[in-house]
């Protein structure tokens, strides 16, 4: 069947013609063309003869079987009687044209005797057999694709709907060419604050969404397996960075020449920023409880560590004391500067484990910093340049100042290792008010309020990795080479800024230097200026009675031996049940005692204790070899001072002349 088989310049006759079945009446197939049906008839399809006057002179099982005629009921039709949009005005005027096209394909309806409508194209072409001039053609039922096209719509309007209200981002990224976004969904305004028009079709736009150390991680999604997860982070219309997770697939297309012409990744872009905080406070936690782990190893190990070393100054120290021979005095220092070597490492060990020097007092923060600026300067080197301006008021923090300058020292020599080449150190204070606190900050503090002050510590060095910084503050972990480093430095700054109710935060990459914020929290009060004690070489003890209690025999010797050469007659005690036996039966003859804080069957304190309970007001220095946790009330008591292991004679004495001082 054919429709508006009329010149395209006459659009006024552009009404429906159809090719159909021939009447009784028609005459037929000249002779030579009766072939046509042997050929035709077993043809699938709708296959149409029509003659001038509308009637059919073939139509084909094909037409008979799809439209429900038999061939004898349609060739006693005619086209006007299958095809409802044809008029005799139109096929007439198609018939009478002077120059018909060649061909013409035309879409229209098509009857079936049941009297429903199938839509059709038909493709008609004029041709002469025998003689006479028919129109030949083909009908292709479309109802079938007309209802997939309806369908595709109908899908294609919800797929519409369901993006429009989608939460996450659904968009499409070109990434060649250029770099743009050719398609984003309406989420954006919630989740960026952009409405998608604003973000299409220019790389500056998406470059104000998307964080700039993350640019080239969005590039390289288009060589990832699809459907696999990928965090980036992007950047709030209001400034704040949102972490979302896209789930990506690339896409690629080719030129003619088989190369290709353009990449492009589409995906869907999840919010997971309240998930990603949540992990972020799972892996400190977990950092939390493994170095606390740790710490008590460490301070196991520092406690008996430090009895080894004040056994071996000790015993150096006599031996240099009373050795005439000038040739062993190198080798002695020899000793002695290893032990000191030793003894500062195990002070790590015991700001890591926080189980130093619990001695807090109101610290200036720029005083410690001012004191340490000269010797900083030798520990860095000429190539590497130190700046530190200096605050222009005091910053008062609650915290140990022998601390503070092991952190600062730490976070120093850490930037030097990173400058091997030279470059700058710039350390700095300020104060920050608590609503200024960086959100990685706020986490790490229980209630942050006040202000803080805050030390940083900057270098522009090799930086470091994601992978270095999640393992940084772990204990003995080092990137240096052997003999290089302990990797007890930062592990140490991490105790350090704990014990000081602290928090800190790093930022870094390779190739961009470092930057290390520590913040303590801020007091107003002055800071207390302890006096110094009285050397012990200027000391002595005139024949008082002193009692030296300690559970190591080495370590008992050699306490006992130095309050002896300052004049002291001194009782020993192995551990507590004989030292409160001393006690109890010389209580009011003694001058002082010195009381190791961990022994057997009675520690330190609780002996303290029970001469206080007896009225006894005997100046006690309790040594400890790390735990000053244990030490309680008694750090409140004037005539209680704290000594730690490993010391030296004049240490010793020092703080004997201390507590016995007159109060």
């Amino acid at each position: 069947m054919v429709r508006g088989l009329l010149p395209p310049e006459d659009p006024e006759n552009e009404s429906p013609a159809v090719i159909g079945a021939a009447a009784p009446s028609a005459p037929p197939l000249p002779s030579a063309s009766r072939g046509i049906e042997a050929v035709l008839d077993p043809v699938p399809g709708a296959w149409f003869f029509l003659r001038s006057d509308g009637t059919f002179a073939y139509v084909s099982l094909g037409a008979c079987a799809w439209l429900g005629y038999s061939r004898a009921e349609l060739r006693s039709l005619t086209v006007f009687d299958i095809d409802p949009e044809v008029t005799r005005e139109s096929w007439s005027k198609l018939w009478s044209m002077t120059n018909p096209p060649d061909s013409l394909t035309v879409r229209t309806v098509h009857r079936h005797k049941d009297g429903t409508r199938s839509p059709v194209e038909v493709r008609a072409v004029r041709v002469i057999i025998d003689g006479e001039d028919l129109a030949v053609s083909y009908a292709l039922d479309l109802t079938q694709s007309e209802e997939t096209r309806a369908a595709l719509a109908n899908t294609q309007a919800e797929l519409k709907r369901l993006i429009d209200h989608l939460p996450d981002l659904v968009f499409r990224l070109r990434v060649r060419p250029r770099l743009e976004l050719s398609f984003v969904s309406p989420s954006s305004f919630a989740l960026l604050g952009y409405a998608p028009e604003e973000l299409l079709g220019s790389e500056p736009a998406l470059r104000q969404i998307v964080h700039a150390d993350d640019l080239d991680a969005l590039r390289s999604l288009q060589a990832q397996p699809a459907g696999t997860g990928r965090r980036l982070r992007f950047i709030h219309r209001q400034g704040r960075v949102v972490w979302m997770e896209l789930r990506t697939m690339a896409l690629l297309s080719v030129d003619a020449a088989g190369m290709p012409a353009s990449a492009a990744i589409e995906g869907i872009a999840r919010d997971i920023s309240e998930t990603h905080e949540r992990e972020q406070r799972a892996v400190q936690l977990h950092q939390r409880q493994k170095l606390e782990a740790l710490g008590q190893l460490a301070g196991g190990i520092a406690h008996d560590f430090n009895n080894l070393l004040q056994i071996i100054t000790g015993n150096t120290q006599l031996v240099r004391g009373q050795s005439a021979q000038s040739q062993l005095e190198p080798l002695l220092q020899g000793v002695l500067t290893a032990a000191e070597r030793a003894s500062s490492l195990v002070k790590q060990l015991l700001a890591f484990s926080r189980k130093g020097s619990v001695e807090f007092s109101d610290v200036d923060l720029g005083q410690v910093l001012s004191s340490l600026f000269e010797m900083l300067g030798r520990l860095m080197g000429e190539h590497i340049r130190v700046s530190c301006p200096p605050h222009p008021e005091p910053l008062f923090i609650h915290g140990n100042a022998a601390q503070l300058e092991q952190l600062i020292i730490n976070l120093c020599v850490n930037a030097r290792d990173a400058l091997p080449r030279g470059g700058n150190l710039d350390l700095s204070l300020s104060e920050v008010p608590a609503q200024r606190l960086p959100a990685s900050v706020e986490r790490q503090l229980s209630a942050p309020t006040g202000n803080y002050a805050c030390l940083t510590v900057r270098d522009d060095g090799e930086g470091m990795s994601a992978e270095v910084q999640r393992r940084m503050y772990e204990p003995f972990f080092t990137t240096k080479g052997p003999g290089k480093g302990t990797g007890l430095g930062l592990s140490t700054v991490y105790a350090v800024v704990q014990s000081h109710s602290g928090a800190i935060e790093v930022t870094s990459s390779p190739g961009q230097g470092s930057r290390f914020q520590v913040y303590f929290p801020r007091t107003q009060q002055a800071a207390c200026c302890a006096a110094l004690p009285v050397r012990g070489a200027e000391f002595s003890g005139k024949g008082l009675l002193a009692l030296a209690a300690e559970d190591e025999p080495e370590v008992l010797r050699l306490t006992a031996s130095h309050l002896a050469s300052a004049g002291f007659r001194v009782l020993t005690a192995r551990d507590g049940e004989e030292a409160v036996a001393l006690i109890v039966a010389h209580g009011a003859e003694l001058a002082v005692a010195v009381l190791d804080v961990i022994m057997p069957k009675q520690t330190g304190v609780a002996i303290c204790q029970l001469m206080r309970d007896r009225g006894l007001r005997v100046p006690v220095v309790l040594v400890t070899g790390y735990d000053d946790e244990a030490l309680g009330p008694t750090l409140w008591d004037e005539r209680v001072s704290v000594l730690r292991k490993p010391f030296a004679a004049e240490d010793l004495l020092a703080r004997v002349a201390r507590v016995m001082q007159p109060a």
